[in-house]
């Protein structure tokens, strides 16, 4: 909604998403108060989803992440015979469920085509932090037998690819420009959010002293991205 300049105000949909979120990564946590917290939270998003469909959003489009969820985890319960469980589908449903809910859901239908290049954008910053959390939770989904491209290539190799994940977003901020669907004003602080990244994630995944912190510091660059739009827009 920023990178369009629509008009910004927290409302259903905000509350769907973050109460949908909360549930969608919590509801199986094998800490009570956590899962407890997070039905509350889904039951709050339930309430904010028929809210928003009052409201006028639509339906279908919101069903298609809740679709990639259940995919996610296999439709059952703990959930690791799902996508997770796939070497490429992980990072790449992630990503993809993310882009969705966060480009194309703030916008009517009719509007989808001029945020071709946000969605392309959003969808690789997503799909290298994704990467990024699974070099985190190698030691997790080894215990569980989850396959990872982590697990499958080198060190040096997996940064290598969050890498590439982080210059084709920049590439899409660039074609975005390009468009006209970007003002310069707010390509910059993308480009620099990007190349921040593409240096924390490297520096935070190496200090091993740092593992409890790893997956809130790598959410944080999604933060401060947007943080870097609104200030200097």
């Amino acid at each position: 909604m920023l990178l369009l300049g629509m008009p910004y105000s927290p409302g259903f949909l905000q509350g769907f998403v973050f109460g949908g979120a909360v549930f969608g990564y919590h509801c199986t946590q094998p800490v009570r108060w956590v899962r407890s917290l997070a039905w509350v939270a889904g039951f709050a998003g339930a309430g904010c989803f028929l809210g928003w469909v009052l409201s006028g959003g639509n339906v279908l489009t919101a069903f298609v992440p809740v679709l990639f969820w259940l995919s996610y985890y296999g439709f059952q319960r703990p959930g690791n015979q799902g996508l997770r469980s796939k070497l490429l589908a992980k990072p790449i449903i992630v990503a993809f469920a993310w882009a969705w809910v966060t480009v194309l859901l703030p916008i009517s239908f009719n509007d989808w085509q001029s945020a071709i290049w946000i969605f392309l954008e959003r969808s690789m910053f997503i799909l290298a932090l994704a990467l990024a959390y699974d070099v985190s939770d190698e030691w997790y989904d080894r215990r569980f037998r989850l396959t990872t491209l982590a697990h499958h290539l080198s060190g040096k190799n997996i940064f290598l690819l969050i890498n590439l994940g982080l210059a084709l977003s920049g590439v899409f901020v660039c074609a975005g420009v390009i468009s006209g669907v970007y003002q310069p004003r707010i390509a910059v602080p993308l480009l620099v959010s990007l190349l921040f990244s593409s240096w924390w994630v490297y520096f935070l995944l190496k200090k091993n002293t740092w593992q409890s912190w790893h997956k809130v510091l790598i959410d944080g660059l999604m933060l401060l991205q947007g943080a870097l739009v609104l200030l200097l827009r």
